[in-house]
C-alpha cells in the first residue's frame, strides 16, 4: 500500500511535470511567432496555455497578435484583464488607444493616448507615435461626419485572394486587365509573389507562377510592371536585399538584371515612373525625415545620385509607396504624418499646378489603420493599394477602389526602361541568362492548354504572317513575307492595311482586342523602320470575332487547326483603294471544309462590299467601357500609325440594322457613337460616299441622317 502510494505519487508528479513543460513550451512557442509577426501562430500557441489568464504579459502579447487579426473588441477583453492584475506595462495604454482608435471612439482612444505619454519618457518606443494619434483622433471626428462617400467605393478582393497573414503590393496587369499580381507570406514566414485572373462573373482564378525565376529567393516582392507586360521590378532578399528586373529579350528568354544599390540606404516600395526614372521611399540621409520619397535617374548608361522629391511631398514623418506619373506632376504616396485617419494615409501632391497642393484622400478610401501600396489604373478610375483596416480578415489585405467623378489620372509612359535596353545590348548580356524560357511577354498568363502544333515555316501563303506569339512576327518566314511586302510597296507605292486575329486568349475583351491591336502595330512600326510611309498604313483589330477554324471544343483535329486563328491577314490597296492583293480572299485548302468556321466566311463576304459599322469612342491608348463585353463584334482601327485608337461595333450591311445598334448605344450617355460607313475594309469620305450614293441608294439616306 505504501509502495502504490509512493508510486501514484510520482506518476502524478511526473504529469505535472510535463504538463508544465508543455505549458512553457507553448508560451514560449507564441512568443517566438509574435517576435516574427506570424501572428496567426501566436495565437495557436497562446490558446494552448492554460496559464495565460493569470500571466498578464502574455495577456499583452495575445492581444497584441489579436489586434493584427481584426479581433479587436476580444484583445480589449485581453488588456482589460491584464490591466485587472496591476500589471502597469505603459504600453497597455497604447494598444487599449488603438483599439479604440480602430472602432472609432476617438475620445476614447485620445484618453488612453495621453495615458501613455503621462506614464512615459519622450524616447519610449510609442511616445511619438501617440502625440501624433491624438492629432488624428482630433482630425477624424472633426471630418468623419462631413464627408461625402457617394463617389468611391473600396472593395476587398475577396477570401480567396486574402488570408490571415499579409497581402501585399497589388499590381494590375498592363497586358490583362482582370489579372493582378501581389506578394503574400501566406504558406510560410517568406513572401512569394502570385497572381490571380478574375473573370467576368467576380471568381478568382489562381494562376501558377510559384516556380518563375522571380521566386527564387526567401523574399520576393513585387514591385512594378512596365506598361508593355515585358519587364518585371521586384525585390528579392536572402543574405542580401536585390533590386532586379526580369525581362523577355528578342529571342524570348527570361533575363534577370540586377540593379545597383550601393548608392541607396533602406530603399523600399519602387514603381516605375518612365523610361529612365523609378521612385521608391528611403531613409537616406539629408531628407525632411523618417522615409522620403526620392526618384532614380538612370541616364548615359548610369545611375546619377538619387532626388529628393521635395517639401510639397515629404515632411518629418514618413512617406511611402510613390505612384507616380510620367512627368511627376502628380504624386501619390501614403504617408503617417499628424492630422490623418490614423497610422499611414493615402496622399495626393499635385505639384505642377498654379497652385501646388499635398491632399489627404479623405476617410472614403483612409481607414485608423495604415494604407499603402496606392496604384491606379491608366484611367484613374479604379485603384488598389493594401490595408491593415480592422475590417478586413487579419494582416494586410488587397482592396480594389472604383472612383466616381474624379480626375485621378495618372500618364504612364509607355518606352522600355533605358537601363533594362543597355544591358540587353551589352555583348555579355547572355551571363544574366537564368532561364532559357520563351515567352511572349512576362506579363503572360500560364495556358492550361498549350497549343501543340508550331508554325511551320514551309507555308507561303502571301503576306499572311502566323504566329505564336508577338516573337513569330518578325522571325523565320515571316521576315521573309516582310522583305518582300517591303520590296513590293516600295516599289508600286500600295497602302497596307493590316488586319490581326488572335485565339483563345486570356483577359476582358478590351484587354484583348488592345494586345492584338498592338501586334499589327508591332508589323507595322517595322514597315515604317523599312521605309514604308506611316501614312500608307492602317491597322485593324478583331481579336478572336471571326475564327477561320472553329473552336475545339471536342476535336482534336479542330485542336490541331485552330493555331490558324493566330494570323495578320495584309491587304494591299492602289491609289484608288482598289485591292491589289487581299489575304482574305486565300483559299484555305490546306483546312477541311467541316473545320471552316461560318463567322469567317460571314465577315470575309461583308468585307468585299459596302457596309456600315458604329463608331463608339476614340482613344489615344487603351479605350475601356463595360459595353465593350456586351457584344462580340467590336474592332479597333488606326487609318495611320499616328491616328487614334477608333473603337468599332458591327458590320452591318442595311442602313437600318446599323441605326438600331447606334440608338441602343446612345442609351449609354457616356458615349457618342456615330455610323461609319465602309467600302472594301476602308472607310469612306465624304466625297467617296457622294460619288458612291449613284450606285448605292441607301447613302443618300445615310448623307442626309448625318
Amino acid at each position: 500500500m505504501k509502495l502504490h502510494s509512493i508510486f501514484t505519487i510520482i506518476l502524478l508528479s511526473l504529469i505535472l511535470s510535463y504538463k508544465g513543460y508543455c505549458q512553457s513550451e507553448s508560451k514560449s512557442k507564441a512568443e517566438h511567432a509574435l517576435r516574427h509577426s506570424n501572428f496567426p501562430l501566436a495565437l495557436n500557441y497562446y490558446q494552448l496555455y492554460d496559464g495565460i489568464s493569470k500571466d498578464p504579459e502574455s495577456l499583452m502579447n495575445q492581444a497584441i497578435a489579436k489586434i493584427n487579426q481584426n479581433q479587436i473588441s476580444e484583445a480589449i477583453e485581453d488588456l482589460t484583464l491584464a490591466k485587472s492584475q496591476a500589471y502597469n506595462n505603459v504600453d497597455l495604454y497604447w494598444y487599449m488607444g488603438q483599439c479604440k482608435h480602430f472602432l472609432n471612439q476617438w475620445y476614447e482612444a485620445i484618453s488612453f493616448y495621453k495615458k501613455y505619454i503621462e506614464n512615459s519618457s519622450e524616447g519610449d518606443k510609442f511616445y511619438s507615435a501617440s502625440l501624433i494619434e491624438i492629432k488624428n483622433c482630433l482630425y477624424s471626428s472633426s471630418q468623419d461626419r462631413s464627408i461625402d462617400k457617394s463617389n468611391t467605393l473600396v472593395q476587398s478582393f475577396g477570401p480567396e485572394i486574402n488570408s490571415v497573414y499579409d497581402e501585399i503590393y497589388p499590381v494590375q496587369s498592363p497586358s490583362y486587365g482582370n489579372v493582378f499580381y501581389y506578394s503574400s507570406n501566406n504558406t510560410s514566414e517568406a513572401f512569394k509573389i502570385y497572381a490571380s485572373q478574375i473573370s467576368n462573373d467576380g471568381e478568382w482564378i489562381d494562376l501558377d507562377i510559384i516556380s518563375r525565376p522571380f521566386n527564387m529567393s526567401k523574399y520576393n516582392l513585387i514591385q512594378d510592371i512596365d506598361i508593355k507586360g515585358q519587364t518585371l521590378l521586384y525585390l528579392e532578399q536572402q543574405e542580401t536585399t536585390k533590386l532586379v528586373f526580369i525581362t523577355i529579350d528578342s529571342l524570348g528568354n527570361e533575363i534577370k538584371i540586377p540593379v545597383p544599390l550601393e548608392n541607396l540606404v533602406d530603399g523600399i516600395d519602387f514603381h516605375i515612373v518612365n523610361k529612365n526614372t523609378l521612385a521608391f521611399a528611403s531613409k537616406q540621409k539629408g531628407g525632411f525625415g523618417g522615409y522620403d520619397i526620392y526618384y532614380w535617374e538612370y541616364r548615359s548608361k548610369k545611375w546619377l545620385a538619387p532626388v529628393n522629391a521635395g517639401s510639397l511631398v515629404n515632411s518629418p514623418y514618413d512617406e511611402r509607396s510613390p505612384f507616380v506619373n510620367e512627368d511627376k506632376s502628380k504624386v501619390y504616396y501614403s504617408s503617417n504624418r499628424p492630422y490623418g485617419y490614423g497610422g499611414y494615409d493615402i496622399y495626393l501632391s499635385d505639384i505642377k499646378t498654379k497652385d501646388p497642393i499635398s491632399v489627404n484622400m479623405g476617410s472614403a478610401i483612409n481607414s485608423s489603420s495604415n494604407d499603402i501600396h496606392f496604384k491606379l489604373d491608366d484611367d484613374g478610375h479604379m485603384g488598389m493599394f493594401s490595408s491593415d483596416r480592422k475590417t478586413g480578415i487579419g494582416g494586410y489585405d488587397l482592396y480594389f477602389l472604383y472612383l466616381q467623378n474624379f480626375d485621378f489620372s495618372v500618364a504612364r509612359d509607355s518606352s522600355s526602361f533605358e537601363f533594362v535596353i543597355d544591358r540587353l545590348n551589352e555583348n555579355d548580356y547572355r551571363a544574366l541568362v537564368d532561364l532559357n524560357v520563351k515567352k511572349d511577354k512576362l506579363d503572360t498568363i500560364p495556358a492550361n492548354d498549350e497549343l501543340s502544333l508550331a508554325i511551320k515555316e514551309s507555308i507561303q501563303y502571301p503576306y499572311n504572317l502566323f504566329y505564336r506569339d508577338s516573337h513569330d512576327l518578325l522571325h523565320g518566314e515571316n521576315a521573309r513575307k516582310l522583305e518582300r511586302l517591303t520590296k513590293d510597296a516600295l516599289v508600286q507605292d500600295f497602302h497596307i492595311s493590316i488586319i490581326a486575329h488572335s485565339y483563345n486568349e486570356p483577359g476582358l475583351e478590351e484587354y484583348v482586342q488592345y494586345n492584338t491591336l498592338r501586334r499589327a502595330l508591332l508589323v507595322s512600326e517595322f514597315l515604317v523602320e523599312e521605309g514604308i510611309n506611316t501614312e500608307r498604313i492602317s491597322i485593324e483589330s478583331v481579336a478572336d470575332n471571326y475564327p477561320l477554324v472553329k473552336s475545339p471544343i471536342s476535336s482534336d483535329k479542330l485542336a490541331s487547326l485552330s493555331h490558324y486563328n493566330k494570323r495578320l491577314d495584309i491587304i494591299l490597296y492602289d491609289n484608288n483603294s482598289k485591292i491589289i492583293n487581299d489575304s482574305l480572299a486565300m483559299n484555305w485548302s490546306m483546312i477541311p471544309d467541316f473545320a471552316l468556321d461560318d463567322k469567317y466566311a460571314l465577315y470575309r463576304l461583308i468585307k468585299e462590299g459596302l457596309y456600315y459599322s458604329v463608331q463608339i469612342a476614340r482613344s489615344d491608348r487603351l479605350f475601356k467601357n463595360a459595353l465593350l463585353r456586351l457584344y462580340h463584334d467590336v474592332f479597333i482601327r488606326k487609318e495611320a500609325l499616328d491616328s487614334t485608337n477608333d473603337y468599332y461595333i458591327g458590320l452591318y450591311t442595311k442602313l437600318e440594322d446599323a441605326k438600331v445598334l447606334l440608338e441602343d448605344i446612345k442609351k449609354s450617355k457616356s458615349l457618342s457613337p456615330k455610323i461609319q460607313a465602309f467600302y472594301n475594309g476602308k472607310p469612306l469620305t465624304d466625297k467617296q460616299i457622294r460619288i458612291m450614293a449613284l450606285k448605292y441608294r441607301e447613302l443618300n439616306y445615310f448623307i442626309k441622317d448625318r
